[in-house]
């Protein structure tokens, strides 16, 4: 399995994963040619996707959604209630959360999350190895964290450094917003939980943000609390990570 991060920010998400004859994305919050160039500095292109899962309907996650369904005819994978609010002029495969399905090898588990849209979830997909991608919440609990449980890889929000917040130009309504149970998680909160339910694994630092947040804070918290049994990895808001093979 091989995992990069495309993007990753309030200003587009999107987290491609594959194998040799598999590869999906996670949401696609950049428009096509943002893509099309992220692909081909990895060698793959875009017609070659099998599929493309939407986490919820932020625009920071489906902003690219129709132009690269109306070029590439991909397949996209999202719950009703998202694909209502979304307001996407495509037609999803639909699924329940917590309904385990299967796009090729991989088998995808849909986990319901705390955020501030309709129905968000946190992906996990399991192959010949086991990862997960939860970009956008607030808070975690004993659902996210039991399907969470000791996988190979995590896509995982580290969106905030409090003091920064705290002290920012955010006007109060903003901060109550990032810091409440469907918000944000910070980089404490981040390195807590991957903690809690890993004892070492693959970690990419996600959807950071660019005003109350810096990579190096970011990866500096991490590994304080999660020590050397991780090895972690930053993502950027327009800009590829590195690609990670496990």
């Amino acid at each position: 399995m091989e995992i990069c991060v495309l993007g990753s920010s309030s200003a587009g998400n999107c987290t491609l994963v594959k194998t040799k004859d598999t590869s999906i994305l996670i949401d696609i919050g950049f428009y096509p040619r943002y893509i099309e160039n992220s692909l081909s500095c990895i060698g793959i292109e875009p017609k070659n996707i099998d599929a493309v899962l939407i986490t919820h309907e932020h625009t920071d996650h489906i902003r690219g959604a129709e132009s690269f369904f109306r070029k590439y005819r991909v397949p996209f994978v999202m719950n009703k209630l998202t694909f209502q609010n979304s307001n996407l002029k495509l037609i999803p495969a639909v699924f329940e959360n917590f309904q385990e399905f299967k796009i090729k090898e991989f088998k995808i588990t849909p986990i319901t999350i705390k955020h501030d849209s309709s129905n968000p979830v946190a992906y996990l997909i399991e192959g010949e190895k086991r990862m997960g991608v939860a970009t956008d919440l607030g808070s975690t609990d004993f659902r996210l964290k039991s399907y969470f449980k000791d996988l190979d890889v995590y896509v995982f929000e580290s969106n905030h450094d409090t003091e920064m917040l705290l002290n920012g130009r955010y006007p109060t309504f903003l901060k109550k917003r990032i810091f409440s149970d469907y918000g944000h998680l910070s980089n404490k909160q981040c390195g807590n939980t991957l903690k809690e339910v890993s004892s070492g694994s693959e970690v990419f630092l996600a959807h950071m943000s660019e005003n109350n947040n810096t990579p190096d804070k970011a990866k500096e918290t991490a590994e304080k609390i999660l020590g050397d049994d991780f090895n972690i990895h930053l993502t950027f808001p327009k800009k590829i990570s590195e690609v990670v093979k496990v």
